[in-house]
């Protein structure tokens, strides 16, 4: 494993790696994502920055070595996000990282005319092991951060 260090998937090797490393994604969830850009207002409220937008992806699964692993994607060209449904499983059974001439899409089906639920296209792409991320903690945010919400009781 990579011991929390970024590694840069650049080939198709690294993808080969990124994949064997995490199981395909195979009995995982997708714990947290954060999105931001580079664009900002200022305070003399001029839009500022590129339109450079990042996704950070924090997923874990029920297996050892690596249990938990995020994804940095850069320059993202799309992103489609599902919850699961109410009364179906959260269950990731398999993603696929194909890399093409725009990027790389990280989807459901490594078929790129398949409009997966869930799928980011990104010019970059980055990983690590955070196995030690394990559990229900909030890792991207602060729960203190965050108003009142209702919690879920199916």
């Amino acid at each position: 494993m990579n011991n929390g260090n970024w590694i840069e998937v650049d080939t198709e090797a690294d993808i080969v790696s990124l994949m064997n490393a995490f199981g395909g994604f195979h009995d995982s969830c997708i714990r947290e994502i954060y999105y931001w850009t580079a664009q900002f207002v200022d305070t003399n409220w001029d839009m500022r920055g590129e339109p450079d937008t990042h996704i950070r992806v924090l997923i874990q699964r029920q297996w050892e070595n690596a249990s938990a692993i995020e994804l940095l994607f850069g320059e993202v060209i799309s992103c489609t996000i599902a919850p699961p449904l109410r009364g179906f499983s959260p269950d990731i059974y398999r993603m696929w990282i194909v890399k093409s001439e725009n990027g790389f899409r990280w989807s459901e089906s490594p078929d790129e005319e398949f409009q997966s639920d869930t799928r980011i296209m990104s010019k970059k792409l980055w990983w690590r092991d955070v196995s030690d991320w394990m559990g229900d903690t909030i890792r991207y945010s602060s729960l203190e951060d965050l108003p009142a919400l209702p919690l879920f009781n199916p």
